[in-house]
């Protein structure tokens, strides 16, 4: 089988593909199509052969995670042929090496400075707030934010559930109860039943976060992903169990949150120290 007919084999057989809304998938696939050919014999990839997409995406100047996403990516086409009985066996990949990513949070007087000043913007400055805001109190993803729907609040139940996320799941979360009097303000003013947050686009929020950065000179190059990183480093600090805030979060590896979890030395020793067999 050809590799572009393996590709659409996976589309119509994976469900997670088959009714992704976000594209990834869609985009990863045509990237491994591109750089190994669409005539490709699937029967013929080995392990090698995945070595040879890494290098030529790299040469291209892809950054080793989206390498990664693109060979998993192809060894998901790869292992739907198998089930399907098209491919005797899956050849197994070697994982390029990632670096780890910023883990730059917001301090509080931070967080407090840019609510404040977002209200101050000349365009869309409420709307800024108000995503500043619902960002921190929900450790969402900006593409969960932007596609969040009315329909996905059950502001009654003090839940919202963001539908086909990064993992290719649905995932539901209580409402903060801070956020709830936003949300039912927003509702209030909506103009049609649509989306929460009425963004034109991803451009339009982007733009508006640089010029926040700009304005108050804060932030790292991942201004709005940092919200992100902030809630997740918020929680670790106030104790909540890793497996809670994974849940939160929608980690899909547990490692992932690990990486928030960095023990201060003091906290380190006082739990060694805490160990006894005398006790």
């Amino acid at each position: 089988m050809k590799l572009k007919d393996a590709v659409r084999l996976a589309f119509d057989v994976r469900p997670s593909w088959k009714y992704s809304t976000n594209g990834t998938a869609d985009i990863n696939s045509r990237h491994a199509i591109r750089v190994l050919g669409e005539g490709l014999n699937i029967e013929t990839i080995k392990p090698s052969t995945f070595t040879q997409l890494a290098d030529a995406l790299l040469e291209e100047g892809k950054a080793p995670a989206t390498c990664n996403k693109i060979m998993a990516a192809l060894h998901t086409v790869l292992t739907e042929a198998h089930l399907e009985g098209v491919l005797e066996t899956v050849p197994s990949y070697r994982r390029l090496k990632e670096p780890q990513p910023s883990k730059d949070v917001y301090g509080k007087d931070e967080l407090k400075e840019l609510l404040r000043q977002a209200l101050t913007l000349s365009r869309d400055g409420l709307l800024m707030h108000r995503t500043l805001l619902f960002l921190y109190l929900t450790g969402a993803r900006r593409s969960e934010l932007l596609n969040l729907t009315w329909g996905d609040c059950e502001l009654d139940l003090d839940r919202l559930t963001f539908v086909d996320t990064k993992n290719g799941d649905d995932h539901t979360i209580a409402i903060h109860p801070e956020l709830k009097p936003v949300l039912l303000e927003m509702h209030r003013e909506r103009i049609d039943d649509d989306k929460v947050f009425a963004w034109k686009s991803r451009n339009s929020l982007n733009n508006r976060m640089k010029t926040l950065k700009e304005k108050t000179g804060i932030g790292s190059k991942r201004a709005l992903h940092q919200m992100r990183h902030t809630t997740a480093t918020r929680l670790v600090d106030e104790g909540v169990e890793i497996r809670a805030i994974q849940a939160v979060l929608n980690h899909r590896s547990i490692k992932t949150t690990l990486g928030y979890a960095k023990a201060l030395d003091e906290t380190k020793a006082k739990a060694i120290n805490s160990l006894s067999i005398s006790k």
